[in-house]
């Protein structure tokens, strides 16, 4: 249910402007692990051979290799594209930073992905807004943090995913209650949507 609603509202947001002709875009996936995130834009309407996943992990491509084999898969560090300036419309960015705790390497892959996004292109964003009490392995990304690291992008951001400690007790209930604690603002763990680059805006 977390999955659905999160595509619930990053469908809707890209199926409107000015993320438009979603089959025309050239998307890469970065932190792509199994390659579970392309196959949902794929399914939205991405051509899989304008697409292309990345991630740190061999392991990991292989896997969306398998997955999806009409995708381009490639090992590489998302602070050291190697892609040209401008080249991608859609960057998806789904819990990458929040597995990022220095500061500095946050500010390294923003920069990366700043540069590699074409004027009028966005980021596609999905990443945690409170910090987790149980795992001191992650740390959110604000929308203050998100405005430091992408200037010369325009948020259209929104709450989104029941707090995960709190769904993962809802049992047999799941279908009816998810939705009902879902629809409360401060229970919602995460933001979702999409980072609009300017199209005079610098990387």
């Amino acid at each position: 249910m977390m999955i659905e609603e999160r595509w619930r509202v990053l469908g809707g947001l890209l199926r409107s402007p000015p993320a438009t002709a979603l089959a025309r875009c050239r998307v890469l996936d970065l932190g792509t692990g199994g390659g579970g995130e392309l196959e949902h834009l794929v399914g939205l309407g991405a051509d899989p051979r304008n697409c292309c996943g990345v991630d740190l992990l061999p392991e990991r491509v292989d896997e969306a290799r398998r997955r999806l084999p009409g995708i381009e898969f490639r090992v590489g560090d998302a602070g050291s594209l190697d892609f040209p300036d401008r080249c991608f419309d859609l960057v998806l960015i789904s819990t990458v930073l929040s597995s990022v705790l220095d500061p500095a390497t946050r500010v390294r892959i923003a920069a990366e992905v700043s540069r590699i996004v074409a004027g009028g292109g966005a980021i596609v964003w999905y990443d945690m807004r409170h910090r987790s009490p149980w795992n001191r392995k992650v740390r959110p990304v604000s929308r203050a943090e998100i405005r430091r690291l992408f200037p010369g992008f325009r948020p259209r951001l929104r709450t989104t995913t029941l707090l995960p400690p709190l769904a993962r007790r809802l049992g047999p209930a799941t279908p009816v209650l998810y939705r009902l604690l879902a629809a409360l603002p401060p229970l919602r763990s995460h933001l979702a949507g999409l980072l609009v680059k300017e199209p005079k805006a610098p990387g």
